[in-house]
């Protein structure tokens, strides 16, 4: 029971945090803002491990990761 609960939790956070970072409200985030954050985050970031991790999540290619929740 304790485990639903923390991913019930955690699916919550994870939705807020997309919704921030989703500025136009379009329900995606474009692929050069999500750049942009993960080199905020951390701007010791390889380029190239910024490209893996988008090419990872733009599955699709369209330029956009959207939240499949």
């Amino acid at each position: 029971m304790q485990k639903k609960t923390k991913e019930a939790e955690d699916e919550r956070e994870l939705r807020e945090v997309f919704r921030v970072f989703d500025k136009n409200s379009r329900g995606v985030i474009d692929v050069a803002d999500l750049k942009m954050i993960f080199k905020a985050l951390d701007p010791d970031m390889p380029d190239d491990e910024v490209e893996q991790i988008i090419s990872e999540v733009d599955e699709d290619g369209s330029g956009t990761v959207d939240y499949e929740g």
